[in-house]
Parts: structure tokens; sequence; C-alpha cells
């Protein structure tokens, strides 16, 4: 075979197997990025509220991400989610379907970013954040949407003007700015709501033995340290 051609079949084998290497790489990417957007409870059945309304979901449960939402695939019907936890309905677990702030009020009020798809669990009475193969202490903190959300990881009391609720661990509040204020608390499953508008202040206090906020001006205090917390998530570093 002369050299004219042992350089074209060098040309050609080359061209193949660079093309083969192109195919593992579109295959080796596709397969990270649907893990990544992509995630899968088939043992348990799920609950979240909308409003004053339950909403229950069975076993096959598909979430997957649609830009910067996640939506939630059950018997062929796409919902996409709010940022409120979806909770197990067989164990003290709650599923974070979008990216949320975990606010660390003892440990220099940090705060960072907890990735969409993050699972919250309660073990022997400490709370855990676990993601792929990471799980990550989350005693003393609670999480915040960086708008109207704020998820507790401790009993708290809730108090505006001369009303006063008391929250157990895993619950939440939305705090609507100036105008409504929802709470949801896990232990008793009860839902409570306050017109702000109406009260004479519009303070709303979450007290705790880690912090005091007012939840509906995102103010944090601690000792004799107070910090307005983050409304951009996506420039703080990630836990996760």
């Amino acid at each position: 075979m002369n050299t004219k051609f042992k350089k074209l079949y060098l040309i050609i084998g080359i061209t193949i197997l660079i093309f083969i290497a192109m195919i593992l790489l579109f295959v080796l990417f596709y397969k990270a990025n649907k893990s990544i957007n992509e995630y899968y409870v088939d043992d348990s059945e799920l609950y979240t509220y909308f409003g004053n309304q339950k909403l229950e979901y069975k076993s096959h449960i598909k979430f997957s991400r649609n830009g910067s939402a996640t939506e939630l695939k059950v018997d062929g019907e796409d919902i996409t989610l709010g940022n409120e936890p979806l909770y197990f309905k067989d164990k003290k677990q709650m599923i974070i379907p979008n990216n949320l702030i975990a606010v660390f009020p003892l440990q220099n009020m940090s705060q960072k970013k907890v990735n969409y798809y993050s699972i919250i669990k309660e073990e022997n009475n400490n709370y855990y954040l676990i993601r792929d193969d990471k799980k990550i202490d989350m005693s003393n903190s609670f999480l915040y949407d960086g708008n109207d959300l704020y998820v507790f990881l401790e009993d708290t009391e809730v108090s505006i003007g001369d009303k006063t609720f008391e929250l157990s661990a895993f619950s939440y509040l939305l705090c609507i700015y100036d105008d409504e204020l929802y709470m949801y608390d896990y232990e008793t499953g009860n839902k409570s709501y306050v017109n702000i508008k109406e009260e004479n202040d519009n303070n709303v206090y979450v007290k705790s033995d880690s912090f005091l906020l007012n939840a509906n001006f995102d103010y944090l205090k601690f000792n004799d340290k107070s910090i307005l917390l983050s409304k951009n998530l996506e420039s703080l570093n990630s836990i996760n």
C-alpha cells in the first residue's frame, strides 16, 4: 500500500475515532443533564398545600426542571410547583422543589444556597440535608426563598399585633409584604391566615431559641447582630 493510501486511511480512522468520541461525550452529557434535571419518587406518597387545599401525590412521581421552575408529572399531568416543600406522607421528610436559602443564625448569620431536589429529613431530633452523597447538618437553621416563604426546622412562635401562633418544626409561613400571612403547622396540619392590612401593627415576628425574625421585612436578629436577608439566592455559595 503506497504512502498516499496510508495517509488517507489514517485520516479516515482518526475521523471515525473523533466521531465516536463525540457521540460518547454527548451520551454522557445527556445522562448527566438528565440526572440533574429529573428526580423520581417511586415508593412514597407526597403532599403539599395550595392555599387551604391539600394536594396529594401518590407513587411514580417525576420531578423535572423547565427553565428555572420545577414541574411535577403525575398521571400524565404536568404541574408547575411553587417554592413550598413537598412532604413525605410516611416519614418526617420533605423535598425542596426549587432553590432556597439556608440561613444559619448561630453561624454568624451565614446564608447559603440549597439546590432543588434536596431532601430535608429528621433523625433523632436533628435535621439533615441530603443530596446525592452529601449529608449536611441543618441544626438551628431555617429556609427562605428570597421573597415570601420561610420553612422552619425548629419550634417557633409567630406573633402579629395581639395574635400569637405556635408552629412546630417542619412548618412554614408565607408572608406577602404588608398584605397577607399564611401559616402551615406540620404537627397539627392546621392552617392559619392573617390579613396584615387589618392589623394595627405590620410587624410579623418569628421567635425561636436561635433567632428573632421579622418576616414582613425579612429582617433577622440574633444577640446584638442584625441583617437583612438576601434577595438574590443565586449569588450565594451552594451548601451542596
